[in-house]
């Protein structure tokens, strides 16, 4: 595995978890944030 894909890998990870805790927890940053970090990832897989 090369290192941008790991770095797109670890992003959506960190991401997903991010709105996952952000949804459950009640924080609306964390969902914002983590959403943004996903939607960067896949629209520069997608591209």
């Amino acid at each position: 595995m090369n290192a941008p894909r790991l770095v797109d890998a670890l992003a959506l990870a960190v991401g997903t978890l991010a709105v996952i805790a952000g949804w459950s927890l009640g924080w609306t940053e964390y969902v914002m944030v983590g959403s943004l970090l996903v939607g960067a990832v896949l629209g520069r897989l997608s591209a």
